[in-house]
């Protein structure tokens, strides 16, 4: 998407992206707009969406003077981080609730559900929050959404003495257990 005269626009704020996520895409939207530094701050606080709080809250609490000026963008950053930014703690928390609570779901194929796996496991590692291999890779398998006897196959393709790649390894077993169980069913059909 592109402002007027070829500018691409700032990255949109809110939705299922964290106001973190946004600060570090709104970060690497400054090293590429063709926006001047002056404007940049009111093309961002424009781009909010019309009547969400975020847009009221810049237009009703930051004077459009401070907005368009060379250090507008650090004093919106500066304010939209005491209503959104959280605490290391409560961000902390809330990478390991999305982590503890995710399930694979039937619209999810077996890659799918492991990359968001993956995915939810490197925010936790961006907070100093480390899971024994073991433990993921129990976790990967339990969340998986398998029957008893899909979990059995796949405890048995994983050697417990590499302790080091058994996450790797279970992640392995899951992708290949689930490639030769649809590769049966469309056999049989």
């Amino acid at each position: 998407m592109s402002c007027p005269g070829g500018k691409s626009m700032p990255p949109v704020f809110g939705g299922d992206k964290g106001y973190e996520r946004w600060k570090t895409e709104l970060e690497a939207w400054q090293l590429v707009t063709n926006v001047e530094k002056k404007k940049q701050a009111i093309t961002v606080a424009l781009s909010f969406p019309e009547g969400s709080e975020v847009r009221d809250r810049v237009f009703n609490e930051i004077e459009i003077t401070v907005l368009n000026a060379d250090d507008g963008m650090k004093v919106l950053l500066q304010q939209m981080d005491t209503w959104y930014k959280k605490d290391k703690l409560a961000s902390a928390y809330d990478s390991w609730s999305d982590f503890d609570s995710f399930r694979k779901t039937d619209d999810l194929t077996m890659e799918s559900y492991i990359t968001q796996f993956e995915k939810r496991h490197k925010k936790l590692s961006k907070h100093n929050i480390v899971l024994p291999e073991s433990i993921l890779a129990f976790k990967l398998l339990d969340c998986a959404g398998l029957s008893h006897r899909d979990k059995q196959l796949a405890l048995t393709a994983v050697d417990y003495n590499t302790p080091d790649t058994i996450f790797k390894q279970m992640s392995q077993a899951l992708k290949k257990s689930l490639g030769s169980k649809l590769y049966l069913q469309a056999a049989l059909n």
